[in-house]
């Protein structure tokens, strides 16, 4: 089968989950952003999970992922 197109979607942001699992609700109503878990029990220090941040600007990426950081409790 040939290959897809390898264009960029546009600009994105990764944020790795890391102890613990912040709100998924809150972070979904985050407009771009996609979230995937796991399904790892939880314990320090080990990646349970993370979310994506896709957006046409970088600006708006950045933006997006400004707020995303806010919404995530750090241990």
């Amino acid at each position: 089968m040939p290959l897809g197109s390898t264009r960029a979607l546009g600009h994105t942001a990764m944020i790795n989950f890391l102890g613990l699992m912040p709100d998924r609700e809150r972070l979904l109503a985050i407009d771009g952003l996609a979230y995937h878990d796991y399904g790892k029990t939880p314990r320090p220090g080990r990646k349970l999970g993370h979310c994506t941040i896709l957006k046409r600007l970088p600006k708006d990426r950045n933006m997006a992922l400004s707020n995303t950081l806010k919404l995530i409790e750090w241990a």
